[in-house]
């Protein structure tokens, strides 16, 4: 349903429209009647729908899947069991009357008030039953066992419950038996999903932690790094430049900027990279590696990474074999 055209009371609340037909609702304190609300209705707000939830990973979907069965499953069994405890109810009142004609027997609501009167010219007899007991919510069960038949079923035990009632209720405690087993065996099941996948889900900085170190090697990251860096040393400079022009009234060399380098980096010992290069030698001439891929990893040790740190490349120019 549509609640754009509904009159806004907050920017989350909207107020229900008056064709819409509002639910029943019984045994209500004045407590109840003075906090719940029946006429307004929550609804996202413009903030609220560019929210991007955070992504699961694998452990947190199969646990988010598990508790949807489980709580589907619950739910079921409740139903069944509500609806099984209506008609016992029911069941209860026929016995206890001792209707004398079980064929004429009907159903009839409380809040029904000519139903003493509907039959009368049949003779038929009228229990008076909650309205509440025979809600949607318990009928639930009935359709979730009998389907597209369901219906005629509610029907059934509406006109004719002394010869309905007992066949519906065998077989919903047959079901609900069956749900219960069900949800008994699945639990092993569930108990070793949430054993294997409960830690790892908690663990939020693992996950976090490969996003942003795959993100990191990229080259994209770098150089957005070095540019990052470049603007920040280039504002230092523009602050010195300004620092140096109020002490001193002296032309500056902007030229000096243009040609400037964005990353300093200190080189250390020289002698740790060349024995770096001959232990990196060696386990390229000891793998599997094709000749060609071999020779592309001596090419860029020799050609580009001896230019960062000052070694020659007559002095370690090595073939592998």
């Amino acid at each position: 349903m549509d609640f754009s055209s509904c009159a806004r009371h907050t920017p989350s609340y909207r107020a229900l429209p008056m064709s819409l037909a509002q639910p029943r609702s019984h045994r209500r304190l004045s407590l109840e009647l003075a906090v719940l609300n029946d006429m307004c209705i929550n609804v996202s707000s413009e903030k609220a729908c560019g929210f991007m939830h955070p992504k699961k990973d694998k452990c947190e979907q199969e646990l988010f899947q598990l508790e949807d069965q489980r709580y589907e499953l619950d739910m079921i069994i409740d139903a069944n069991s509500a609806c099984v405890a209506v008609l016992e109810s029911i069941t209860t009142t026929f016995y206890r009357n001792s209707c004398s004609a079980p064929s004429k027997t009907r159903i009839c609501h409380e809040q029904q008030v000519d139903c003493s009167s509907r039959h009368s010219s049949n003779d038929a007899i009228n229990a008076n039953v909650d309205a509440a007991t025979l809600s949607n919510l318990p009928l639930n069960a009935i359709s979730a066992v009998y389907g597209k038949h369901s219906g005629e079923l509610i029907e059934l035990i509406n006109n004719n419950p002394h010869f309905a009632v007992p066949l519906v209720l065998k077989r919903l405690k047959q079901k609900g038996k069956e749900w219960r087993d069900m949800r008994e065996m699945k639990s092993y099941c569930w108990e070793r999903v949430i054993n294997r996948n409960l830690h790892r889900a908690l663990d939020q900085r693992a996950f976090h932690f490969r996003q942003n170190d795959r993100k990191i090697k990229l080259s994209r990251y770098l150089m957005c790094h070095i540019l990052g860096s470049s603007r920040t040393q280039i504002g230092l400079s523009s602050l010195q430049r300004v620092v140096r022009q109020h002490e001193t009234i002296t032309p500056l060399d902007d030229e000096a900027d243009i040609c400037r380098k964005d990353m300093f980096l200190q080189l250390g010992r020289r002698s740790l990279h060349r024995t770096l290069f001959h232990l990196i030698l060696n386990a390229v001439e000891q793998s599997c590696l094709s000749q060609h891929d071999k020779q592309l990893i001596v090419d860029y040790w020799q050609y580009f990474f001896f230019h960062f740190v000052h070694l020659s490349n007559d002095n370690h120019k090595m073939e592998p074999t």
